[in-house]
């Protein structure tokens, strides 16, 4: 989906569009068109639509266009604002050195936010480290406790609350986790 961005003039908007509508036209049948554009109505509202088209040629041989248009405005604002709020939280998470993590029953894939690895010394952006891999990290004295209170998280939906000890892999530092969960 190509957008046109609002810091463009409408003037600007219109000779883009006019460009995208034009190659579109002159490319081969089966060629799809999608875009998002702002409009402004009538009463002066600035709105987003999306634009969706599709060329084909018919059975009689004859080229036909079809489309549709949609007001996409609400979902692009509910999108900033989640956008906001996401950048918000992370600050603040940061701020406290606190990270977040999400682990996915049906797939068994766990999802670490920066912090997590932060944490641990790890480089953010890398694989999440599977259970092995994080349970080296752990200090030898604190890995049974910390894989026995952890496992509950598994098979019931109360909440879970306990600290273990880790040796950080970039430093050597040692460090108190305490770890907060809930199913």
């Amino acid at each position: 989906t190509q957008s046109i961005t609002p810091q463009t003039g409408r003037k600007i908007d219109r000779v883009i569009i006019a460009a995208l509508a034009l190659a579109w036209l002159r490319g081969p049948p089966g060629h799809k068109l999608d875009f998002e554009m702002r409009v402004q109505r009538g009463d002066g509202q600035l709105r987003w639509v999306q634009i969706r088209a599709q060329r084909e040629v018919d059975a009689d041989d004859i080229d036909r266009a079809f489309g549709i248009m949609q007001d996409v405005t609400d979902a692009r604002e509910a999108m900033e604002r989640l956008r906001v709020a996401n950048e918000r939280t992370s600050l603040a998470l940061a701020a406290v050195n606190m990270g977040t993590w999400s682990h996915d029953v049906a797939s068994g894939r766990d999802d670490w936010d920066e912090q997590m690895f932060l944490l641990r010394g790890l480089p953010p952006g890398s694989p999440v480290p599977d259970r092995d891999q994080r349970m080296a990290l752990v200090l030898p004295e604190d890995r049974s406790a910390a894989d026995t209170q952890a496992m509950p998280f598994t098979s019931s939906a109360n909440p879970l609350a306990y600290e273990f000890r880790i040796r950080r892999a970039d430093d050597g530092a040692i460090r108190t986790l305490a770890s907060r969960s809930i199913a």
